[in-house]
């Protein structure tokens, strides 16, 4: 089974130094510890609310039901109070002092006819007719009958009430009257505070719940963030140690095979037919020799000696350093450079040297994703925003999506003879540069896209953050 190249590096660190490495499955763990407790969050949340909102209506219950009691038994004080007045006395002034009191829709007093013999409503006159709608027709006859009764049912503050319709006795046990109790604002009060309480209570919960979604979603994606920096950091800190004992042990025995490569040509040069196996040597060792090169670019910062630079040259520099006509001679390469209205054509802030590099690898990338044919498209433009953009556009196959997240970490490639170490610096190059790279991909090539500060202002900004992140990451 073939293993990643940075596994094959990791056997040479010391055991010490692999152990204290941070390990990006631990931040995955930490992910899922973070799902598993917005899981036990929502489920709690829910049984909370659920538990308040049927405590809530059945404590509503119980004191819609002791306000039932209230009402009836405000009605037997009532009836007392009317037996023992005197035929034709005005009974407005007692019934309406204490419905203000209690709080009542209504109280009054209706006789076995049907008419009125008092009422709390100042409109409402000794004799009057009560209608069919105001009276019930079933809860007045029990009434009648000597039992307490209640109306039909009806909504106050969402819970079900019933007017309350108790006997007035008088002489010899009969039942002269019946007194008519309505519920009203004082008794809802209650419950409309209970509900509003209720409410309150669950809109809160409701916001911290969204609130604690919110912040988990962010640190989510905090933590992504840090998963792939932690991934890119683990790897250039493996390049980092090893790339000096890698150049000395590798670069000595790579001269020591040059020359003695040179020596055998030179002294069996006469045997022409074994020249193609004295080539094989050379080619051989530059490969290795260019991969020890990036890994010590990679592994070692590099010097930054920002200037005022022509995004134009370097563009050219990098096409001239590439040679991509030697190793792909049917390979073209196409340069449009958009015209700069300010006439000061595409500058940009940066280290010269560094950023050719960039350059470089990505034409030497898209070559090798065109199969060595095809064309190479460079494009130097300007964004509405003012930042310079340079693009680099291959005629290849395209990238797979399960590629795509993996294109800047070391040592990650997909082909047999690659080191995953070209794009790896070209990442870690923009990075140091304040700019930004994305990919795009589909089934006629692939694009990178880098887009550079607008000016050097902007550039101090990202590179003041940039380093406040990196001492904040190095205190952690």
């Amino acid at each position: 089974m073939r293993r990643p190249a940075h596994f094959a590096l990791a056997l040479l660190l010391p055991p010490s130094y692999n152990a204290a490495m941070p390990e990006s499955h631990d931040i995955a763990v930490l992910r899922r510890l973070q799902i598993v407790r917005l899981a036990l969050l929502l489920l709690i949340e829910i049984f909370f609310l659920l538990v308040l909102y049927i405590g809530g209506r059945v404590y509503g219950s119980y004191l819609a039901d002791n306000l039932r009691r209230h009402m009836t038994d405000i009605g037997r004080i009532t009836a007392l109070r009317v037996a023992e007045s005197s035929p034709g006395q005005d009974l407005h002034p007692f019934l309406s002092a204490v419905a203000h009191q209690a709080g009542l829709e209504s109280l009054f007093v209706v006789g076995s006819m049907g008419r009125s013999l008092g009422d709390s409503r100042p409109d409402v006159r000794p004799g009057s007719r009560y209608s069919p709608i105001l009276l019930d027709h079933q809860a007045f006859a029990d009434a009648l009958s000597g039992r307490p009764a209640s109306g039909p049912p009806y909504s106050l503050a969402g819970f079900s009430f019933r007017s309350a319709y108790v006997p007035v006795h008088g002489g010899g046990g009969r039942v002269d009257a019946v007194v008519v109790v309505a519920a009203g604002e004082g008794f809802a009060a209650v419950l409309y505070r209970l509900q509003r309480t209720v409410r309150w209570v669950m809109i809160i919960a409701g916001l911290g719940l969204m609130l604690y979604i919110g912040l988990f979603i962010l640190s989510d994606i905090h933590a992504a963030r840090v998963e792939r920096y932690e991934r890119r950091s683990r790897g250039l800190a493996l390049l980092g140690f090893m790339a000096a004992e890698i150049a000395h042990r590798v670069r000595n025995p790579l001269a020591i095979i040059m020359s003695t490569a040179e020596a055998l040509r030179r002294k069996y040069k006469s045997r022409s037919d074994d020249d193609q196996l004295y080539d094989y040597i050379p080619e051989e060792v530059s490969r290795v020799n260019t991969a020890v090169e990036d890994l010590l670019s990679l592994g070692h910062p590099t010097p930054r000696q920002v200037q005022d630079l022509s995004l134009e040259e370097i563009v050219s520099g990098a096409v001239a350093q590439a040679a991509l006509g030697k190793r792909f001679p049917t390979i073209k390469v196409a340069i449009d450079v958009e015209s700069d209205p300010s006439g000061r054509g595409h500058r940009i802030f940066g280290d010269r040297r560094a950023l050719t590099e960039a350059v470089r690898n990505l034409l030497v990338n898209a070559a090798e994703a065109s199969g060595g044919d095809g064309t190479i498209s460079v494009l130097v433009m300007r964004e509405p925003s003012g930042r310079s953009v340079l693009a680099v556009a291959d005629s290849g196959p395209g990238i797979p999506a399960a590629t795509l997240r993996h294109m800047f970490d070391p040592f990650y490639t997909t082909r047999s003879d690659g080191t995953g170490l070209g794009l790896a610096i070209v990442g870690r190059i923009v990075d140091q540069h304040g700019a930004e790279i994305s990919v795009s991909s589909n089934e006629q090539g692939a694009s990178f896209r880098i887009v550079f500060p607008r000016d050097e202002v902007e550039y101090g900004k990202k590179m003041n953050l940039e380093d406040l992140a990196d001492d904040e990451t190095a205190d952690s």
